[in-house]
């Protein structure tokens, strides 16, 4: 089958159809400018590979770049995601596990000894931190981050 052929044949396939198929593309070629003769292969080899996993494999197929697009962002969420873990220092990780409990500011300090202002004070930086405004959002974050889990 001929590269023309087995194009058509793709372009009839119904993944092509209503949301432009399962091919996700990022080549740099598309960017602009005069495509060589090497890159012209190499698209050319990537697209019948893409054709055929869609085609004859019901599979989803991404590019190399659209690969490494998808693994950046993974990572920077993951990143996100454990930084915003460790952003709390554990005096205000004890803290937020007492709210989670159901404790107040004074039976909060009263655990811990301190004063009730530092107590106020570690839960207003928490929910700084941690971007929120009620207790709610606190315990809430706890769990989402497998800090405090509901026996």
């Amino acid at each position: 089958m001929t590269d023309d052929e087995i194009i058509d044949k793709w372009m009839k396939h119904p993944s092509c159809k209503g949301d432009k198929g399962q091919i996700i593309f990022a080549p740099k070629q598309w960017v602009g400018g005069q495509k060589e003769a090497d890159e012209t292969q190499t698209y050319n080899n990537e697209l019948k590979l893409a054709i055929e996993r869609v085609v004859y494999h019901n599979e989803k197929y991404f590019t190399p770049v659209a690969n490494q697009l998808i693994l950046n962002e993974h990572s920077l969420n993951i990143q996100k995601h454990n930084r915003s873990k460790t952003d709390l220092s554990e005096r205000e990780i004890e803290i937020m596990l007492l709210i989670c409990k159901g404790k107040v500011d004074k039976e909060i300090a009263e655990i811990l000894n301190i004063s009730e202002a530092t107590a106020s004070t570690h839960r207003q930086n928490i929910m700084k931190k941690i971007g929120c405004h009620k207790i709610a959002e606190i315990i809430a974050y706890a769990i989402r981050n497998g800090f405090y889990t509901i026996s």
